[in-house]
């Protein structure tokens, strides 16, 4: 079977608070960059474990915000699973 990579949504410690605070669904992420960060680190462990390689694609505020602006989307976690799916096929190494 054939590796795929797999873009996981990432947040940076500093920007976590913000990012939060621009989610639709900010509910639905733990208050705690720790606990948002033990969640996502077994979400990595599980598509390696899969065989597949993640790619950490860093949720920046401003640029998320325009970027589902300009495509009409939800600030939520479907969206940012589609951005870090779309730039990790952008950053795919074809052969």
């Amino acid at each position: 079977m054939a590796q795929r990579l797999v873009g996981v949504p990432w947040f940076n410690e500093a920007e976590y608070g913000a990012c939060r605070a621009l989610m639709a669904d900010a509910e639905l992420l733990p208050v705690r960059y720790s606990e948002w960060l033990d969640a996502i680190t077994q979400e990595v462990a599980a598509i390696l474990s899969q065989g597949n390689s993640p790619m950490k694609v860093t949720i920046e505020p401003t640029a998320f915000v325009a970027w589902c602006r300009e495509r009409m989307l939800v600030r939520d976690q479907s969206a940012r699973r589609r951005y870090a799916a779309i730039a990790a096929f952008q950053n795919m190494n074809l052969v």
